[in-house]
């Protein structure tokens, strides 16, 4: 509930400055739900012409293309809500100016899918991607697994595309199982 707050606060100041955004979460509900607080956030004018959409797995891949397409098409306001399968692989989404993320996806690799939909040929704004992690829950360690990835492929200068994938194919079977294993270990611990 707290990232919800914080993720849609942010969404709603962006649709005000005229932004195109995108809100990604994990969940198909919550989904509806932040699409709701955004709304409910943003004053009567500023909704009436903001363009927004939700596209989550309840639609087929063809139609959400075609709803990243439409989205892609808005001058601006523009929001797209989306879960991480959703929206992570095979949609271009280059023409966005800020992202939210609300959870990480659970491995390295579905991390850069995710954020190569905002950064690809064709991109014609400035893009700024925030990634909302909850002190004390699950978050932090999804963090720790995925982003430490990042960190070993810089050290080693794995700058070759082929090479980077390769060294985050590698790894992906530990990090999920590393982040079982940390789940099982800390069961009480609230998401």
């Amino acid at each position: 509930e707290a990232k919800l707050g914080e993720a849609t606060d942010i969404i709603a100041e962006c649709l005000m400055q005229n932004f195109k955004c995108v809100l990604i979460g994990n969940r198909r509900a919550w989904c509806a739900k932040a699409l709701d607080s955004v709304k409910s956030k943003c004053n009567k004018t500023l909704w009436d012409r903001t363009w927004a959409e939700i596209a989550t797995g309840e639609i087929s891949a063809q139609d959400r293309v075609a709803l990243a397409r439409e989205y892609m098409a808005q001058p601006g306001p523009a929001l797209l809500v989306g879960t991480i399968d959703a929206l992570g692989e095979s949609i271009d989404l280059q023409d966005t100016d800020v992202s939210v993320l609300t959870q990480l996806p659970y491995t390295s690799g579905q991390l850069i899918q995710l954020v190569r939909r905002f950064s690809r040929p064709g991109q014609t704004r400035p893009h700024t991607c925030y990634a909302m992690i909850a002190e004390g829950t699950v978050d932090e360690e999804i963090e720790r697994l995925v982003l430490n990835k990042f960190e070993a492929i810089d050290a080693v200068g794995a700058t070759s595309e082929g090479l980077t994938g390769e060294i985050l194919r590698q790894t992906e079977e530990q990090e999920v199982q590393q982040l079982q294993d940390w789940l099982k270990e800390n069961a009480d611990v609230e998401d």
